[in-house]
Order: C-alpha cells, then structure tokens, then sequence
C-alpha cells in the first residue's frame, strides 16, 4: 500500500511539491495534466529522482471543463490522451485517471455510448505504451457493467473515489464497489458535508461522505494499491497549518490499513 496526494491539492506549486512530499511523509503525487507539465518534464523527473517520489497517474481535469461526452468530442480527446500518454511514459507513470464530471457528466445512454467510444479509443492509444485508461466516474454499478461491456479493452480500469456517487448522485457506493472491485486501479480518498447549500472540506473521517464504510469495503476485498488525498487543503483547512492537516490525514489512513512504516 502507498499513500500520496492529487497535486491540485498539494498547496506547493510545479516540481517543488516533490520535495514538500518528502516532508509530509508521501510516498507520491497524481500529477495533474497541464501545459505547464509539459513544459516542465525535465524538472519534474529530476525532483522525483531526487526525492525518490512516485508519479502512478495523471490526472485530466481538463475534462471536467471539456467534454468528452458528446459528438464532435473526438479530436480534442485524442490530442489530450496523447500528450499525456507521452507525459505518462517520461514519468514511468501507470494509470491516466479521466473523469466523468461536470462538462463530461454521464447523464444518459448517448453520452454513455459517446464516453464509452472515446475511453475505447484511448484503451488503444495506451497500448504502446502499456498504461492504464482509469474511468473516475459517480456512475452507478449497473452502468459502469454497461460502460466497461461497452469499452471492452483490458487497459480499462475503474478509478475509486469514496465521495463522488455519494455527493453527485445521492447514492452509497457500496455495491459499486463489491461491483468493480477486480476492476480498481487507484483509490482518490477525502471527506466534507454540506451546510447551506455549499460544501466545506473536512479531516477524513469527519464529514459524511462514506470515507470509513469505504476504508473497511477496500479493506475486505484487499485492496492494495495507491490510496491519493483528494481533500482541498487549500480552502477550507485554513485554521490550521496544511502540513498538520495533511499528516493527520495520512496517519488515519495509515491507522485503517495497519501500516507501520
């Protein structure tokens, strides 16, 4: 089991986040797809290597502001996974995360069918570089069947996050898990409840978004693989300092799982 954060979380910015991990006690960081990655992937190895920090995945939420979900979607999703595919291979990296989120929201069975057209696509852009296509996604278990008959690729991946089916869709996660357990490729893990209509980002285990229900399910069906912070330490964990925040959220993972290191 190894432990990291989602860069768009870590409030230290570009290839520097390396050495603030080494610190927080991180073993590594979904990167997050960019221009500025890009541009920077010398720098980015060389703090990795340095650190001994694990980029596994990159993130692309560039498509929860563009959709892939709709036709015409086609060109700009390939140009997207290309580059970050060849971002991936510099890195070492095993996973590109995508998620299915506002802009690219699955709402019904033809933008379930065109989501599903675009991820084949990229299954089999990915295979020369033998990476996984990760769907994170507040699908519920009887359209991610659908989704994952539909794609059909073994590069095809189920990426978990214990907040989205719960927060987006009102729904326990439960039997999405028990339902794509053999399927998980990354875990995303944070916590927050809602007050007035707006949602506030709480210590894990503290708000109502199934953080420990889904701990336990991972842990029955030994799960294994990376566990990345996804709480956004840059709003609302303001009244403290994000080191401790962090560290104390990592320790409660650590004490779920049992890891003494």
């Amino acid at each position: 089991m190894k432990f990291g954060i989602c860069q768009w979380n870590l409030p230290v910015d570009g290839p520097e986040g390396c050495y603030e991990l080494v610190k927080l006690g991180l073993d590594g960081m979904e990167l997050s797809f960019s221009e500025e990655l890009i541009e920077n992937l010398d720098e980015y190895r060389k703090s990795a290597l340095e650190t001994g920090v694990e980029f596994p995945s990159i993130g692309m939420n560039v498509f929860c502001g563009q959709s892939y979900i709709t036709a015409g979607s086609e060109s700009f999703f390939e140009s997207e996974i290309e580059k970050a595919l060849k971002c991936a291979s510099y890195f070492d990296s095993k996973t590109i995360q995508i998620p299915a989120f506002f802009a690219s929201d699955i709402k019904t069975e033809v933008e379930l069918e065109m989501a599903a057209k675009n991820l084949k696509k990229a299954c089999e852009m990915a295979e020369k570089y033998n990476i996984y296509i990760g769907t994170e996604n507040a699908l519920d278990a009887e359209n991610n069947l659908k989704l994952f008959s539909m794609v059909n690729h073994p590069l095809f991946k189920f990426y978990f996050d214990n907040q989205n089916l719960w927060r987006m869709k009102g729904k326990k996660c439960e039997s999405v898990l028990h339902t794509m357990k053999d399927q998980i490729i990354e875990v995303h893990a944070k916590d927050s409840l809602v007050n007035d209509g707006k949602q506030k980002w709480m210590p894990l285990g503290t708000g109502d978004a199934e953080f420990f229900s889904s701990m336990d399910l991972l842990k029955n069906i030994d799960y294994n693989g990376w566990i990345l912070l996804e709480n956004d330490y840059n709003l609302n964990f303001s009244n403290y300092d994000y080191e401790s925040a962090i560290k104390k959220d990592l320790q409660v993972l650590k004490n779920i799982f049992k890891c003494l290191r």
